[in-house]
């Protein structure tokens, strides 16, 4: 051991020779014993500096490698996280979108029935104030309709309901045909030619059921739509909680994982610095 570290051996040659010297009463075993504990001393600090070195390096490195570990556990959770957001926003849009058609489509039959209460109206009287509703369902009805196309434009996922609101607008185009007809027969022919043309009222009545079965009908498949969409922003918002908490928890236990390293490497330097006191001590 003695010949590793040469300084340690000179030193403790050099301090014989002057306890020889200066002390001669001191037993040559007394000195000799003195040398050698310096001696071991020395190679005891020379031997633990390096062990002390790799024990901070490693202890580094695992912290490195926790801290690194937390950021990108975070990174990958905040971007489920932000899908899972976004998914909710374009599920929210599309239920407010199926909210949009269904009161579009309630407010298309609506618009048709003032027309056809105008028409029936003044078929029975003849006074133009009762063609109002007749005129302002018109142009309700028009707006209604450029609304429904809208929605449709707006939701891919709705292009499949396209021809359902062409077959719409046609029989929409066909009872205001009739309701024209009959307007310009009461005008032209009066009470009696109307009401004797019992083909032109029933065909005009058949296309109001038309028109109604048709809008039901696409109600009804806006409403089923509109649960499956429902269910859909409760399962978002549901993941959204879900990766909220799993990130909170996972930082929790990387940053407990951290904790514990370090206070680890605390005990032990506090262990390895108070053996090192001791052993200084003893060789005092």
């Amino acid at each position: 051991m003695s010949s590793d570290h040469p300084g340690a051996r000179r030193a403790a040659g050099n301090l014989y020779l002057v306890a020889r010297a200066e002390w001669p009463e001191y037993s040559e075993m007394r000195v000799r014993s003195s040398s050698l504990s310096l001696l071991q001393e020395s190679v005891m600090e020379s031997v633990a500096a390096p062990n002390s070195r790799d024990r901070s390096k490693s202890f580094l490195l695992t912290v490195g490698i926790a801290f690194a570990c937390a950021v990108g556990l975070v990174i990958c959770i905040g971007v489920a996280f932000y899908r899972s957001l976004s998914n909710v926003e374009e599920t929210a849009r599309r239920v407010y979108h199926s909210h949009e058609m269904i009161s579009s489509l309630e407010s298309l039959l609506s618009h048709m029935i003032d027309i056809e209460t105008g028409q029936r109206g003044f078929a029975l009287t003849g006074a133009e104030q009762f063609l109002d509703p007749y005129h302002s369902g018109l142009d309700m009805v028009g707006q209604d309709r450029h609304a429904i196309l809208e929605n449709l434009a707006r939701d891919d996922k709705d292009k499949h309901t396209m021809p359902q609101f062409l077959q719409l607008e046609a029989l929409i185009d066909k009872k205001i045909r009739f309701v024209q007809e009959i307007i310009a027969m009461r005008r032209g022919y009066g009470l009696q030619a109307v009401a004797g043309n019992l083909e032109l009222l029933d065909r005009s009545r058949q296309a109001m059921e038309e028109v109604r079965a048709a809008v039901k009908a696409m109600q009804e498949e806006e409403e089923q739509r509109l649960g499956m969409r429902v269910d859909e922003s409760e399962r978002s918002m549901q993941d959204v909680f879900a990766w909220a908490l799993t990130g909170i928890l996972a930082t929790v236990l990387v940053l407990a994982w951290v904790f514990h390293v370090i206070r680890q490497e605390t005990v032990r330097r506090r262990t390895a610095q108070a053996a090192l006191e001791q052993a200084r001590a003893g060789l005092e």
